[in-house]
């Protein structure tokens, strides 16, 4: 039987070349979905102008929207948003202080399952899952080398410690008119 000359596993040179929206998560290529729907966008935005508002004073965080991680020569994260605490390049090449994915039924489980275990183990402090259909968030804080569960809101204003400033979210902002 003659050996398959296709690789098995994409590093950055790869992933660079591809057209499309892709994520590569350990070598292995994934599909981004379509565009969004409304709601999940409406999430994001709000969230990240509550953050983008709340460090205005703050000239070492950014809050930036769908930001290319390059976490590893085989890895290239794409979180629906990020605060970072150092000034920005290209592509982030270090792990942001906070990370928000909003679920679509296309990434609920990598949401859920592999990307809190990613972002805990290259030191995200807060990591927020928001789901648009429950009009709920689930904020979870870096605890050694895994996350804890802190909170699980729809309308708590919430403070978030990222270093070298604290961020604010008003979570009943965020989902109202969902």
């Amino acid at each position: 039987m003659a050996q398959s000359t296709l690789p098995i596993h994409y590093h950055i040179s790869d992933y660079e070349q591809w057209e499309g929206d892709w994520e590569l998560i350990d070598g292995i290529p994934v599909a981004m979905s379509p565009a969004p729907v409304v709601a999940h966008q409406l999430v994001t935005t709000r969230v990240l102008t509550e953050l983008t508002n709340s460090l205005e004073d703050c000239d070492d965080c950014l809050a930036i929207a769908e930001a290319e991680w390059r976490v590893t020569d085989d890895t290239v994260l794409r979180p629906d948003g990020v605060v970072i605490c150092y000034p920005p390049g290209r592509y982030l090449d270090r792990p942001p202080a906070l990370v928000l994915e909003v679920l679509s039924p296309a990434s609920a489980r990598l949401d859920r399952e592999y990307k809190p275990v990613r972002y805990a183990h290259e030191g995200v402090r807060h990591y927020l899952l928001a789901d648009p259909d429950r009009k709920q968030v689930t904020v979870f804080r870096l605890a050694g080398d895994h996350f804890e569960a802190v909170a699980e809101t729809g309308q708590d204003t919430l403070d978030f410690d990222l270093g070298p400033c604290t961020a604010r979210i008003d979570f009943a902002r965020v989902f109202a008119r969902l």
